[in-house]
């Protein structure tokens, strides 16, 4: 059933300022407290203005027979859904009691109808279907053209526990195999995020999965075990490859996946020559020599991107960090660092001083956050000011308004650091400046001097 928590004749009479709809979809509702689905299907099928739909689950809908049950008490709204005009966002979330279980063929009517989508969220659930569901999900996620922003929050994979493999008896009577090889496993995803990854409009995707594995109790549900068991997620190499050679992805966020040095050494090569990605998030990373090496290469390569995080699972070895400091050094395109993580530990002095050098010869950086908010927080502060006002090009490029204009700025915020800073850094700056005013000085009395004999001749013809 359908509990809605929005104004249905509104919705009906198709009120122009109802842009946004929000409603449960859940098996358990007492009849008296929803809708029906009939009606709340035939409201959706005369309305021209919803942009917004955001849809609540619980667990209900998981049963040996889901597939069949969506479809056929769900089926018409879902396409209702799909089939609106102007819909460009659909949201679909854990309703307030307990972790939602989304099975995956609840997407498939409603995307299969969706002509002009943008953003697709999907957070703090457990998805849940066969391997020949998420096939079908990845061809259906094929056709969304104009897709911009997706984001698959806190997700995991929902797979019933080990006693509930075998033979069931459905509602219906019959007998349904469950579990074994017919759930999914994390290789399920590859082939949705493989064609997510093809699409010539997404330009944001967030993948994140939940940090811990446990077992916890979800709404029992005829023929399932009340519990749920949430596994460790993995990213294929197929997926993080098609990721990563995406011309389209400008923003990639991928938190908490198990990684293996293969994947990452792989990932980091792909980086060298993406054209396309400006922000990128890593998480749960354990940082070797070889991995850092292929960073480095990365981080000194790749010309488009701006904004790189990386959250560690353990602080950094002396020599990672002054591979990833030195590369860092002479890095020409990265304006955010950040290099943190949870419970990291002590910061040894050669890394200190690895990463203050590094600070020192950067002249881009205009943010940096290196293991915690503490850490070599004033000399952060102070070399990035100076890249935002302009330091690179003031002791590299020969532009004598430039330095000037930056000096002014530095007398103006009383800032005597800054000054000293770039003229202990290049002293010639004050020879460039008396040069610089000596040509501008002859030129202005060549032009006077010029104004004068014009005046002097039009008092003669006088």
């Amino acid at each position: 059933m359908i509990a809605a928590e929005f104004d249905l004749r509104k919705v009906r009479n198709n009120d122009p300022k109802v842009t946004s709809l929000r409603f449960n979809l859940s098996a358990t509702f007492p009849p008296g407290e929803c809708f029906s689905v009939k009606h709340v299907e035939a409201c959706l099928q005369s309305n021209t203005h919803l942009k917004t739909i955001v849809v609540f689950l619980d667990a209900s809908l998981v049963s040996p027979n889901a597939g069949i049950e969506i479809s056929s008490k769900y089926g018409g709204v879902l396409k209702s859904l799909g089939q609106l005009p102007s819909l460009t966002c659909l949201h679909f979330s854990s309703g307030p009691k307990a972790r939602g279980i989304l099975p995956v063929r609840v997407l498939i009517p409603l995307l299969q109808e969706t002509q002009h989508l943008k953003t697709l969220l999907l957070s703090d659930l457990d998805l849940s279907g066969t391997k020949q569901d998420f096939d079908d999900l990845a061809a259906i996620m094929h056709r969304l053209w104009y897709l911009e922003y997706c984001s698959f929050t806190a997700i995991e994979l929902y797979h019933p526990s080990r006693s509930t493999s075998g033979v069931v008896v459905s509602p219906g009577g019959g007998k349904e195999e469950i579990g074994g090889s017919t759930s999914a496993s994390s290789s399920s995803l590859s082939g949705v995020i493989i064609s997510l990854s093809m699409l010539p409009s997404l330009r944001t995707l967030t993948l994140t999965t939940t940090k811990k594995t446990q077992t916890t109790p979800c709404i029992p549900t005829v023929g399932i075990s009340t519990n749920r068991s949430l596994h460790s997620m993995s990213l294929s190499e197929s997926a993080a490859s098609a990721l990563f050679l995406s011309s389209s992805i400008k923003t990639l966020t991928l938190q908490n996946w198990t990684w293996t040095p293969a994947h990452l050494i792989s990932m980091a090569r792909l980086l060298r020559s993406n054209t396309a990605l400006q922000v990128l998030d890593l998480s749960s990373l354990s940082v070797s020599v070889d991995i850092a090496r292929a960073l480095a290469v990365a981080l000194q390569d790749n010309v488009t991107l701006r904004v790189f995080k990386l959250e560690l699972t353990q602080m950094l070895s002396n020599d990672t960090a002054l591979i990833l400091a030195q590369s860092l050094r002479t890095q020409s395109g990265l304006h955010s660092l950040e290099l943190t993580g949870h419970r990291l530990g002590r910061v040894s002095k050669s890394i200190t001083m690895a990463f203050k050098e590094m600070l020192q010869s950067n002249f881009v950086l205009r943010q940096c956050l290196l293991f915690r908010k503490s850490f070599l927080k004033p000399t952060i502060e102070y070399y990035t000011r100076l890249n935002a006002m302009g330091r690179e090009k003031v002791l590299k490029v020969e532009d004598t308004t430039m330095w000037m204009r930056v000096l002014s700025h530095s007398v103006v915020q009383e800032d005597l650091n800054n000054i000293y800073y770039f003229l202990s850094s290049n002293p010639t700056l004050c020879m460039r400046a008396a040069s610089d005013s000596g040509k501008k000085s002859t030129t202005l009395d060549k032009r006077c001097a010029s104004d004068q004999a014009h005046s002097n001749k039009r008092a003669k013809l006088q």
